[in-house]
């Protein structure tokens, strides 16, 4: 897929478009086809963005507010 990730913080001009792998759904999860996204500047630079139970989600797809099509079920 393509997607726009951040591999540090900083503003927009971290941001870079390049491939990803193709997510796959876990139980209660969906998979969604992203048609169009918004992104702030404060997820960019959010704690919570950039870590998760002290680990590291480098790179990171910012954006929580999307529109799209559930393209696939988790089991």
């Amino acid at each position: 897929m393509t997607a726009l990730r951040a591999h540090r913080r900083g503003g927009p001009e971290e941001l870079v478009v390049e491939r990803a792998p193709v997510p796959v759904p876990g139980a209660g999860e969906v998979l969604v086809a992203v048609h169009a996204a918004a992104i702030t500047f404060d997820e960019l630079t959010w704690e919570q963005t950039w870590t998760r139970d002290g680990m590291s989600r480098v790179p990171i797809i910012p954006s929580h507010e999307v529109s799209g099509v559930v393209s696939e079920i988790g089991s």
